[in-house]
């Protein structure tokens, strides 16, 4: 299972096809939202930091078997669960669970597909924000 993987390759390695398939679709929305992120395994999937800080990072392993992205601010910043999400999100693809939290969930790579470029450019906005205030 991939919880025992230590590098994104044994993590994609231990997936079935078409999660393996909407997990590289992630992968390239990531990397082409900002190309200086930094990949690696984080709580057990694949995560993205940028300057050093934990910003966005993959769920594969909830009881619905969804793919999820996490959008955070790894332990940089306070989360406020009363204020407003820290970035607007027109397209309404992120469910906040606080200001600096929130889930991109898809139900497969062709929901994943059709929203490409909302996904590309909440990813693009959210790595442009300050961990710091």
């Amino acid at each position: 299972m991939a919880r025992s993987s230590v590098t994104v390759e044994g993590f994609l390695e231990a997936l079935d096809p078409d999660r393996r398939a909407q997990v590289e679709a992630i992968r390239a929305m990531v990397r082409e939202a900002h190309p200086d992120v930094v990949e690696g395994i984080k709580w057990n999937a694949p995560s993205w930091a940028l300057h050093g800080e934990d910003r966005v990072t993959l769920n594969t392993m909830n009881t619905e078997r969804l793919v999820r992205l996490v959008l955070h601010m790894g332990t940089a910043r306070a989360e406020d669960r009363k204020a407003p999400p820290v970035l607007a999100d027109p397209a309404g693809l992120v469910a906040w669970s606080s200001d600096i939290r929130g889930l991109l969930t898809f139900a497969d790579l062709p929901d994943l597909e059709a929203r490409r470029e909302a996904v590309v450019d909440v990813l693009r906005r959210w790595l442009a924000l300050p961990v710091r205030p």
